[in-house]
């Protein structure tokens, strides 16, 4: 559920890496709203969430995202950059 983003020439490589557009974002908005109400959560803290290689979704929450814990899970990938 995501596309290329088109960045302006001035970012790296190595940025450029890591961004992308949600496609069909009222889809996400109206997900995001959903999970908020279900959880009795408010957005004042910021919401995030995080996907599997395959897409789908790992978890999510308010606040910042437990990056160390998320780091630790990811699994391991072949390649270079």
């Amino acid at each position: 559920m995501y596309a290329p983003v088109f960045c302006s020439p001035t970012i790296s490589t190595v940025t450029r890496r890591w961004k992308a557009t949600a496609l069909r974002q009222g889809d996400w908005e109206s997900w995001f709203q959903t999970q908020m109400k279900t959880a009795n959560k408010k957005p004042e803290k910021g919401l995030y969430i995080s996907l599997r290689m395959d897409g789908r979704v790992r978890g999510s929450g308010t606040g910042s995202p437990p990056w160390d814990r998320l780091a630790v899970a990811l699994p391991p990938v072949s390649g270079t950059v």
